[in-house]
């Protein structure tokens, strides 16, 4: 065994836990007889034996001073986080040497490739790395992504940014372990095992990290190099997060529209795309060179500050700020556009977080962002602003933006512009989504008037209007009646759980599910099962029931003629004998452990074991459920034929 710091107090700190961990194996009498030997302790840290290769060394992992007497078969670790691996530090110039990207000088992404040479051929590698080093976007960090993926074959990745509060309150950035091997993997075939667990009601009673059934999936090497060559990488890591099979086919589907970046260009860009977007304007500050600042005229001395909460859904004259002059000095580097600052337009604020149609001119400063376009698309551009704020845009930047759900709810540009949006001419009813375009104007137009009238019903309007827009958004959409499940329970319940400190508990999907709950997600299943079997003498029926003192539930269902309906209870020894099955099937041995699904087939019944928290009893949850009830039984009829 081996360890290497460039800080000598953990090298230190590390030979006395070592030292505890081997005492702790001996018996009282054990430690009097090496008592009289001596020292009977070994030397551990370099500094104690300078006449020998010490198993922890003081030096720097990328010091050509790092001689280990032996070539390790294993690395384990926890490498320093942060962007402070530049061209003249021994990380930065090893990297340099090799060949190897290294992504906003981040010492972490360092560490990977030297410990992919500092171990054997055969051995393997397990660090905690930064959550960025598989998420962040940026073309470097991707060149790196592909990279690694590809020339050394990565085995496991452990997801835990759902815990990062719950187990540091106070940590920073998200974290993730990765287990991977040194040599190239055999093929694009090759299955990667992506593990991503959420806080649950196991982990309130126990501090124990259990990974649910629904938390594990297998990504092939193929599937992540063709996204990391896509426009929009990476996507995969973030989509297997939160979203279930069900979720994936939608947001599948509604990636193959237009996207908003085909619409939009910037003030310096060419071309025909009809609406241009930047930032507002920079003011010249204290520090910045006066002689290199510039004087922009404003269309209108009216100004909105991207912090008024004014910024929601449309924008009133009143609601803005006057400047004292039309004319405004700005720094060097600000964008000296205007075109942005000229209605129609509307206006984003940083992150994503508030979204507003404005009809008239006004002025704003970088922390918003606006979209300009001609005239003749004032009822699209209202119908933009609209949908920005709709559920349907929160999930799918939810699934799909690299920050949310892992670190800061937001949304970077770049993620906003790829948002999709067709438009009406690109469907083949054209006319109809041309209809659904107008008559969100003529609602956006209304409740503006209504709050016009009276300032103070206007967070009512906002409210109403938008109660009235959401279900013209999906239908311009398309989206089906099953899919809107998923964006309610997306919406609804995942977003308000996500990263819960202990404080927050429970969560809504943490919170033990109701019996109200538990009976539409019964309901939505049989319904969804029974969709499939129309026409037969047969339906599928079913009820649930839940001890909350186990933590379980159990959902029902038997094959009945249409005319029977079930209604027998569950007795409470079965829910006990249940509980000493999941028991039994899920040990817990470790801190992190893989929890197994309980699905019984009993002649003409199915069980469904179940965790109680609310997460497992969703409308969602049940259309998956479905599936993979179908696929298990189509499987097995297969088998038998066979």
């Amino acid at each position: 065994m081996f360890g290497v710091d460039i800080n000598p107090t953990a090298c230190r700190i590390t030979a006395f836990s070592l030292y505890l961990a081997y005492l702790d194996q001996l018996t009282p009498r054990d430690i009097r007889d090496l008592q009289g030997k001596g020292r009977a302790l070994p030397h551990l840290v370099s500094s104690d034996a300078p006449n020998q290769t010490p198993n922890i060394q003081c030096v720097d992992f990328f010091s050509s001073n790092l001689k280990l007497s032996a070539v390790p078969s294993v690395v384990v670790g926890n490498p320093p986080w942060g962007s402070i691996a530049g061209p003249d530090t021994p990380a930065g110039r090893w990297c340099a040497e090799n060949g190897k990207p290294l992504p906003d000088k981040q010492i972490a992404a360092a560490f990977v490739w030297k410990a992919a040479k500092a171990v054997r051929e055969e051995g393997c590698v397990c660090f905690v790395l930064p959550h960025g080093t598989l998420f962040n976007h940026g073309g470097k960090a991707v060149a790196f992504q592909k990279a690694w993926l590809t020339e050394h074959g990565v085995a496991r990745v452990l997801n835990l940014a759902d815990y990062r509060l719950f187990l540091f309150e106070k940590a920073i950035h998200p974290a993730i372990v990765v287990r991977y091997r040194p040599e190239r993997p055999t093929s694009l075939n090759s299955k990667i095992e992506y593990l991503a667990p959420k806080v649950d009601w196991a982990a309130t009673q126990a501090e124990i990290i259990s990974v649910s059934p629904i938390d594990r999936s297998s990504i092939s090497l193929a599937e992540l190099v063709k996204d990391l060559d896509g426009p929009d990488a990476p996507q995969t890591w973030k989509q297997h997060f939160w979203a279930t099979p069900r979720d994936l086919r939608l947001i599948d589907r509604l990636s193959l529209y237009s996207r908003l970046r085909d619409r939009v260009k910037s003030p310096r860009e060419g071309g025909d795309k009809p609406w241009v977007m930047a930032e507002g304007f920079q003011p010249l500050g204290e520090n910045d060179d006066p002689k290199k600042a510039k004087v922009v005229r404003l269309p209108s001395k009216l100004f909105i500050d991207a912090t008024s909460p004014a910024i929601d859904l449309f924008l009133l004259p009143e609601e803005c700020k006057t400047l004292r002059s039309a004319n405004v000095t700005v720094r060097s580097r600000s964008n000296t556009s205007t075109e942005i600052f000229n209605a129609p337009h509307v206006l984003i604020t940083k992150g994503f977080q508030r979204i507003a149609f404005c009809d008239f001119p006004v002025s704003f400063r970088h922390a918003l962002r606006g979209i300009h376009g001609p005239d003749k698309h004032r009822t699209l551009l209202m119908f933009l602003a609209a949908y920005l704020r709709s559920r349907l845009a929160k999930y799918y930047m939810f699934h799909t933006a690299a920050s949310w759900g892992m670190y800061r709810p937001e949304g970077h540009v770049e993620e906003i512009l790829r948002l999709p949006m067709p438009f009406p001419e690109d469907f083949k009813e054209s006319s109809r989504h041309n209809e659904i375009v107008a008559e969100v104007a003529r609602l956006i137009a209304t409740h503006t008037r209504r709050a016009m009238e009276n300032l103070i019903l206007r967070d009512s309007a906002v409210a109403a209007a938008s109660a009235a827009i959401d279900p013209l958004i999906e239908s311009y959409f398309d989206i089906q009646p099953n899919e809107q499940v998923l964006l309610s329970d997306t919406v609804n319940v995942v977003i308000p759980s996500i990263q819960p400190t202990k404080a927050k508990m429970p969560v809504p999907t943490v919170a033990h599910s109701t019996r109200q709950q538990r009976d539409l997600y019964t309901r939505r299943l049989c319904e969804t099962l029974n969709s499939w079997v129309r026409g037969t003498e047969y339906i599928v029926t079913g009820f649930a029931v839940a001890s909350d003192q186990l933590g379980i539930g159990i959902a029902v269902l038997r094959k009945s003629p249409r005319s029977d309906a079930l209604a027998q209870p569950v007795e409470a020894d079965v829910l006990h004998t249940f509980y000493r099955l999941r028991q039994a099937a899920n040990p817990i041995e470790r801190a992190v452990t893989a929890a197994r699904g309980i699905t019984v087939f009993d002649q003409d019944k199915l069980y469904l074991l179940k965790s109680i928290g609310h997460r497992y009893w969703t409308e969602t949850a049940a259309l998956n459920d479905a599936d993979e009830i179908a696929g298990t039984i189509l499987m097995h009829s297969h088998r038998v034929m066979a």
